[in-house]
C-alpha cells in the first residue's frame, strides 16, 4: 500500500466540512485512530492549558454502541496509551478550529476495561452541529463525500492518514521503535519495514509544511 501524497492529504482537508477539516491534519501529524481522534478532549490537546511540550496525549476513544449513549472507554490495547509531538501545522489546525467551534463543557460516561463508569465533564474537540459527541457513521458521511470531492480512490479511509503520519516519521529518520510508540503499536512487528522509496513530489513543494516519501508497509498501520 502507498500513503496518501501530500497533495491528496491537502485536498481532503480543503474537501471537508469546516467543522471537522481539522481532522485532516490531526490524522496526518499524530496518526490517531478515528475513534481515537472522536474521543479527543481540549484537555488532551496540550492547547488548554497550555502545554510547553506541545503534545497530544491519546490514552481513551469515543465507543458508540447502537441503543447505548456515547462513551469514553479505554483505547484499542495498553500500548495505545501514548503521547504524540504536535508539531506547528497540528498546533496550528487545532488552535483555529478551536476558535472557530468552541467546545462546550458537557457530561459524559467514562467506562475502563473493567467495566467501571462514571460521569465526567468533558469539552470535546469534535462534535456535531448540537455539541453533541460526532458519531464515527456521521464523520464517515462527511468523509465519503470529502473523499470524492478531492478525487482520491474510493475506499480511501481515515485510517490512511496512518500509514502518511508513519511514511513522515521513517522519511524523517525515525526509528521503526518510535513509530511504534507513536501508532500505539504493541510490537514494532506491527509497524513497517524499513524499505521505502523517495520520490520527488515530496521535495518539489517546499513551501508545504508535509514532506514525506512512499513507505512500504508490512501490515495495516
Amino acid at each position: 500500500m502507498v500513503p496518501l501524497a501530500v497533495e491528496q492529504v491537502l485536498a481532503l482537508g480543503a474537501a471537508m466540512p469546516g467543522r471537522w477539516r481539522a481532522m485532516v491534519p490531526l490524522g496526518a501529524a499524530a496518526g490517531p485512530r478515528v475513534s481515537e481522534a472522536l474521543g479527543l478532549t481540549v484537555d488532551r490537546t496540550g492547547l488548554n492549558p497550555p502545554s510547553a511540550k506541545r503534545t497530544l496525549r491519546i490514552d481513551r476513544q469515543l465507543v458508540v454502541r447502537t441503543g447505548e449513549p456515547a462513551y469514553l472507554g479505554p483505547p484499542k490495547r495498553k500500548a495505545s496509551r501514548r503521547d504524540v509531538p504536535a508539531p506547528r501545522v497540528l498546533v496550528e489546525a487545532l488552535a483555529e478550529h478551536l476558535s472557530a467551534f468552541p467546545p462546550a463543557p458537557r457530561e459524559i460516561v467514562g467506562r475502563d476495561e473493567a467495566g467501571r463508569t462514571w460521569t465526567e465533564v468533558v469539552e470535546l474537540v469534535f462534535t456535531n452541529a448540537r455539541g453533541e459527541p460526532l458519531t464515527r457513521s456521521r464523520f464517515g458521511e462527511a468523509w465519503r463525500d470529502a473523499v470524492e470531492e478531492a478525487g482520491l480512490p474510493a475506499g480511501t479511509s481515515y485510517h490512511d492518514l496512518r500509514h502518511f503520519y508513519a511514511s513522515l516519521l521513517i522519511d524523517h529518520g525515525e526509528s521503526v521503535k518510535v513509530v511504534q510508540r507513536r501508532l500505539g503499536h504493541a510490537s514494532a512487528t506491527e509497524t513497517w519495514t524499513p524499505t521505502r522509496t523517495c520520490g520527488p513530489t515530496a521535495r518539489a513543494a517546499p513551501a508545504t509544511p508535509w514532506t514525506r516519501c512512499s513507505a512500504t508497509p508490512v501490515s495495516q498501520v
